[in-house]
C-alpha cells in the first residue's frame, strides 16, 4: 500500500475541499473558506480533484501488478458456510496444497514479465496449512528484488483463520518481519461461533483469541482483523461498531476490516445483509466509519474501520471509480498453477486464462475471453457511476454484481449505496475534524502510523 499523502495543518482547510464537484460540498465545507460561483474554494487556483469525463477514465493503461493472489491451500480446517471459496475447493473435490515450486514459479513469472508486484496475497483455504509455500514465495520475492527483476520488494501477507500456531509459523514470522498477517474473526462468540466452526463442529473463538495473544507477544503480529459482516450479526442485534469494539477489547488489535458478506454459487442460503435489510446495514456501516473517525482524531489508541485508511489513500486521486483490475493488474494462481483473473471468481474452465507452464501465457492473458466481461463491467460502471461524487470511494467488482444482479456486468446497486453512505460519513467527519488543530494532527499521526504496517485487506 502506498504511503498516504495528507497536507500539513497549515493547508488543511483549503485542501479538504475534497472532490470539489461533489454536490454535498456546499453543505459540508467550513463556512470560513468561502466558495466561488461554481462551488470551488475561492482561495484555490484549481479544484483539488477535477471532475473527469468518461473517456478520460481508463482501467487498462497502468503497468505492473497491483496484486498477485497465490492460492497456496485448497483446503481448510474450518467449515464456514459463507466461504466464497468453498473452503478452498471452489466447488471441486480437490483439497491439495500448492507445491513450493509452483508458488515460486508464480512469483518468478510475474516478476520477470511485469517488473513490479505491489502486493502478494497468500490465500486459501487456510494458508497456514502450507508454510512451505509461504517460505518459497518469500525467498523468490527476495531473490527477484535483490537481482533487480523487481523494482521494489512486494508487500507480502495473508489472512488466516487464526487456529494454527506452531513453532515453524512463529519462526517464519520472526525471520521475515515484513510478512504481514491478518486474522478473520467475525465478532464475539455469539456471532463468531455461529459459522466459524472447525471440522468437528467445535467453536473456535476462544482458541483464536489465545493464538492471537501468543502471536502478538512473540511476533508483534497480526496487525489487523477481518470481519465478515453477515445476516447473523443483525439476527443477534450486534452492530458493526459494537463488533469492532468487542474484538479490540479481546485481542488488542485496532485495525479491523469489514467485508459485507455476499452470496456465491457455493453458499447454501443468503448471507448478504444488504439484501436482507439494506437500510439497516447502510446505517450501521456509516456509523462505524463515523465512530472510527472520531476515535482516530481523539485517541492515542484509536479503533479503525479499515476503510478509513483506504479512503484516505483515495481522496487525492483523479476522480474515477475503483475499476476492476482483474486479468490485467490482478491475478490469482490456483494450486495446480492455473491462472485466473481474480481469487473471487470460481475456478472453472471458462474463467481460466491458462497455466504458468504454458508457452505464450502472456498472449493468453491479453486474449482471455473473461477480459471482455470484466471490460464490460468497467464500462458499465464508468457510465453509471463514474460521474457520481463518491466514485473515488466505490469499488467496482464483477463478483459483487454477480451476487446481486446475476450478471457480472450490471452494477450491484446496494453496494453503490453502501459506498456512498460510507464516503459521506468519511468526508463529513474529516471536514469537522479539520476545525480542531489538535484533532486534525492526531488524525494524521494515527493514520500514518497504521498505513505501512497494515496488510492491504481484501475489502477494498
Amino acid at each position: 500500500m502506498p504511503n498516504i499523502s495528507i497536507p500539513g495543518a497549515n493547508q488543511r482547510k483549503e485542501r479538504l475541499v475534497i472532490l470539489s464537484h461533489n454536490p454535498l460540498v456546499a453543505a459540508m465545507i467550513p463556512a470560513d473558506i468561502g466558495l466561488d460561483g461554481v462551488g470551488n474554494a475561492a482561495n484555490l487556483a484549481v479544484p483539488l480533484t477535477l471532475k473527469s469525463m468518461a473517456a478520460e477514465r481508463t482501467w487498462d493503461k497502468e503497468s505492473g501488478i497491483a496484486k498477485l493472489v497465490i492460492q497456496i491451500a485448497h483446503k481448510c480446517n474450518l467449515t464456514c458456510a459463507y466461504c466464497i471459496s468453498d473452503a478452498g475447493r471452489w466447488g471441486t473435490s480437490g483439497t491439495s496444497l500448492m507445491s513450493p515450486d509452483i508458488a515460486a514459479n508464480a512469483v518468478d513469472f510475474f516478476a520477470r514479465n511485469y517488473g513490479s508486484i505491489d502486493t502478494i496475497y497468500l490465500f486459501g483455504g487456510e494458508p497456514t496449512l502450507n508454510l512451505a509455500a509461504i517460505e518459497a514465495v518469500c525467498v523468490q520475492a527476495e531473490r527477484r528484488f535483490a537481482d533487480g527483476t523487481l523494482r521494489a520488494m512486494p508487500s507480502i501477507g495473508m489472512t488466516t483463520n487464526g487456529t494454527i500456531v506452531n513453532s515453524r509459523f512463529i519462526n517464519l514470522l520472526k525471520d521475515r518481519p515484513y510478512l504481514k498477517l491478518s486474522v478473520s474473526m467475525d465478532g464475539p462468540p455469539i456471532v463468531h461461533d455461529h459459522y466459524r466452526l472447525d471440522e468437528r463442529g467445535r467453536p473456535t473463538y476462544e482458541r483464536i483469541v489465545r493464538n492471537v495473544s501468543q502471536l502478538r507477544e512473540l511476533t508483534q503480529r497480526p496487525t489487523s482483523l477481518e470481519i465478515t459482516y453477515s445476516k447473523i450479526h443483525q439476527d443477534t442485534g450486534m452492530t458493526i461498531w459494537e463488533t469492532m469494539q468487542l474484538l479490540q477489547q479481546d485481542t488488542g488489535i485496532d485495525v479491523i476490516g469489514v467485508e459485507i458478506a455476499y452470496n456465491t454459487s457455493y453458499t447454501r442460503e443468503s448471507f448478504d445483509p444488504l439484501l436482507s435489510d439494506l437500510d439497516r446495514t447502510i446505517k450501521e456501516a456509516a456509523d462505524a466509519i463515523t465512530q472510527s473517525m472520531l476515535s482516530i482524531a481523539k485517541s492515542k489508541k484509536p479503533l479503525y474501520h479499515y476503510h478509513v485508511i483506504a479512503f484516505t489513500q483515495n481522496i487525492f486521486r483523479q476522480h474515477s471509480p475503483n475499476f476492476c483490475p482483474a486479468g490485467r493488474r490482478y491475478f490469482a494462481i490456483a494450486g495446480d498453477g492455473a491462472v485466473y483473473p481474480c481469487q473471487n471468481l470460481p475456478e472453472t474452465p471458462e474463467l481460466r486464462i491458462g497455466f504458468l507452464e504454458d508457452e505464450g501465457l502472456l498472449d493468453l492473458i491479453t486474449q482471455a475471453p473473461i477480459l471482455n466481461q470484466i471490460d464490460q463491467a468497467n464500462k458499465h460502471a464508468n457510465s453509471t457511476l463514474g460521474d457520481q461524487w463518491f466514485a473515488n470511494f466505490c469499488k467496482i467488482c464483477p463478483v459483487y454484481n454477480l451476487s446481486e444482479t446475476k450478471s457480472m456486468v450490471t452494477n450491484a446497486p446496494s453496494r453503490a449505496r453502501l459506498y456512498e453512505a460510507m464516503a459521506s460519513a468519511y468526508l463529513e467527519n474529516l471536514l469537522m475534524i479539520a476545525h480542531d488543530d489538535g484533532q486534525y494532527q492526531q488524525f494524521l499521526a494515527n493514520v500514518a502510523d497504521e498505513t505501512d504496517s497494515t496488510l492491504e485487506l481484501n475489502v477494498f
